[in-house]
């Protein structure tokens, strides 16, 4: 929630799980952007092959309602915290929301979160999040 003069916007928000739901796979199968990237066995396939990252997971919610997840892979390089992809090319690897969700307010709850983080790099490919949508977000 932020403050605009004396109105009071509703903004989204991504919050950080303590780990991976145990019902994850289930969570996410509502949600018109998750793939097969996004579940649980893949996710573990990946952590196998990049040991040295981790998965972080989200919840993003808005106005008190859940409207969708996030989980990125992590690492650590030198000074830098990076949010990568783990394997090269175009997965759909992004935000897990429905298709109805505001592209531009989604990215902008992205990047404050990596921002406040002091995350170093996001890359994402994200179906619903084209250029010209989301391009004056940053």
């Amino acid at each position: 929630m932020r403050h605009v003069g004396r109105t009071t916007v509703q903004t989204m928000e991504l919050i950080q799980l303590p780990s991976r739901p145990a019902d994850w796979d289930e969570r996410i199968g509502y949600f018109d952007s998750k793939t097969l990237f996004h579940e649980s066995a893949w996710l573990d396939f990946a952590l196998s092959c990049h040991p040295r990252s981790r998965v972080a997971y989200y919840r993003i919610m808005r106005s008190g309602k859940e409207v969708g997840y996030f989980c990125a892979f992590v690492k650590r390089r030198a000074l830098f915290r990076l949010c990568e992809i783990p394997f090269p090319g175009r997965m759909h690897f992004g935000p897990i929301v429905n298709a109805d969700v505001d592209s531009a307010e989604l990215v902008e709850a992205l990047l404050t979160l990596f921002r406040r983080d002091k995350m170093a790099d996001l890359v994402l490919y994200h179906k619903p999040c084209r250029p010209g949508r989301c391009e004056n977000s940053g």
